[in-house]
């Protein structure tokens, strides 16, 4: 019996959701104190048990079904509830004036950096893709045997990098080959020693106190938490799927498996209604009432949603199971060569940018040489290094804000009014310091429409975070400028042109 495995599923998504309410609540009502009392490790945790048990899977199913229905499983299990998430967050919005946008590649669910995503958490589900296309490639030259070596080999490489070459991580939402080698990708890597594990007659029953341990010195030691808890978290998964005698059913708790089936779906719906509890409830509503209120209604919806995702699931699987294995095999094919293309295509688009980024960073340096303040002095320190204003350069700077952690966000959108958001660059400037630079490279539909820019795939929206403890002290003076070839245009804010960030 593997209802052990769901209650981790449940755990795992509670975790995630309890994190989200407190910040969430921090975020919309300015309100820390449950967020202090959270511990910081919690969504961290809730994503490594998932990509943990995700491993398990993926190596077990790798020796059940052909590479063409392995895939198709595996994308009618994320896509179909995904889309009608997105489809009832979007009308509940439309119904309440809040605004939505849509990125086709989000949609799609491709790895990709920059992309806009509705929910808030889709960002780990571009990793569980790849984590499939990698399964199907070991299916298709028919070295399942190999997976245990594989994971070995592949966690090797993670843990190697990470010290070693930093600057190889990028965060939540990297390129399919940054993907591959990301710390949020050890956990999958290693999940997939699990049934090898237990097929060489690793069955210990101590697994769960060792991995509770291992949770709890994560807690501790914060600073190593990304290698700290995979580990912990391969315990927890090797305890829930362990071999047991036949009475061991006798043993499950209903409620929690269920929650483990439909947490899925709590994945999927918690944020939406979180942000709309929060945004619509009355300041004067108590700020701990509010957030056990989120965190119910998130369950009870789960439970709605996780019935209709099962059922969906089941009948797209019948579907899928009834069709000839020619056609399965096409299918499977065909999303495989899609996710493969997107990444080459994403791979090339780097390459530009990084090319675009190089630049920016040179003339960021000479700027700052000049220690720039007002406009006329950016303006000055802009011609010494050849560039000149140009009124087709437009942008604005939404917010600044500083982190708890220190860290300062910054948010706006810039583009030429002719050709939109190719080729522009958004360097930031902190008390006349070059700080660093950016891509816009988020959707902005009320861009698009008061530049009237019509064409696809614009991104002008921007957001960058600069982890440096810019806050301890008063806010920086930040200035941004958008550049162009040989053109550049400074962003003006709410705060005429130099914008101080909000301490959150």
């Amino acid at each position: 019996m593997k209802f052990r495995l769901q209650y981790l599923r449940a755990i795992a998504a509670f975790f995630v959701v309890i994190w989200h309410a407190s910040y969430h609540l921090w975020a919309v009502r300015g309100d820390d104190v449950l967020l202090a009392k959270t511990p910081a490790l919690s969504g961290a945790f809730g994503v490594t048990l998932f990509f943990v048990i995700s491993g398990y899977l993926m190596a077990t199913l790798a020796v059940r079904s052909s590479p063409g229905q392995f895939l198709i499983h595996r994308a009618i299990r994320i896509y179909p509830i995904y889309w009608l998430v997105l489809f009832i967050v979007f009308a509940i919005n439309v119904a309440l004036g809040f605004g939505f946008s849509i990125d086709p590649l989000a949609l799609a669910l491709m790895p990709g950096a920059g992309r806009n995503y509705t929910l808030g958490v889709e960002w780990t589900l571009p990793f569980e893709l790849s984590f499939y296309f990698v399964v199907f490639v070991v299916m298709l030259v028919r070295a399942p045997r190999f997976i245990p070596l594989i994971g070995i080999l592949w966690a090797t490489v993670i843990l190697v990098l990470l010290p070693l070459m930093p600057g190889l991580q990028q965060g939540q939402f990297p390129r399919l080959s940054h993907l591959l080698i990301s710390e949020w990708t050890l956990p999958f890597a290693l999940g997939l020693l699990i049934p090898a594990a237990i097929n060489r007659g690793f069955t210990s029953r101590t697994s769960l106190p060792v991995g509770m341990v291992l949770v709890v010195f994560a807690l501790y030691a914060q600073s190593y938490a990304n290698y700290i808890l995979p580990f912990a978290c391969i315990f927890l998964v090797h305890w829930s799927v362990v071999p047991r005698g036949k009475d061991d059913a006798k043993n499950e708790v209903r409620p929690l498996t269920k929650l483990g089936d439909w947490s899925y779906a709590l994945y999927l719906c918690h944020v939406p209604i979180m942000m709309w509890l929060f945004r619509l409830a009355p300041a004067s509503w108590p700020n701990v009432s509010l957030y056990c209120l989120v965190v119910l209604l998130s369950l009870g919806a789960c439970v709605v949603l996780g019935t209709i995702d099962l059922a969906m699931y089941r009948l797209l699987k019948q579907w899928v199971d009834t069709r000839r294995p020619k056609m399965t095999a096409i299918m499977g094919a065909s999303f495989a060569m899609l996710l493969a293309f997107y990444g080459g295509f994403s791979e090339a688009q780097a390459w530009r940018s990084g090319g675009l980024t190089t630049r920016a960073d040179a003339l960021g340096r000479q700027i700052e040489t000049a220690k720039p303040q007002t406009r006329a002095e950016f303006d000055a320190a802009g011609a010494r290094v050849s560039l000149s204003t140009d009124a087709s350069l437009h942008g604005f700077v939404d917010s600044v804000t500083c982190e708890p952690d220190g860290s300062v966000q910054v948010h706006g959108w810039a583009a030429d009014s002719t050709t939109g958001s190719s080729g522009v660059v958004v360097l930031v400037f902190g008390d006349g310091r070059y700080w660093g630079s950016t891509l816009p490279s988020t959707e902005r539909a009320d861009v698009m429409k008061v530049l009237k820019l019509h064409a696809l795939f614009q991104t002008p929206g921007f957001a960058v975070t600069f982890n440096r403890r810019s806050c301890d002290g008063q806010c920086p003076l930040l200035t941004s400028l958008a550049v162009k070839g040989n053109s550049f245009a400074l962003l003006p804010s709410k705060e005429a042109n130099v914008a101080r960030c909000v301490r959150r």
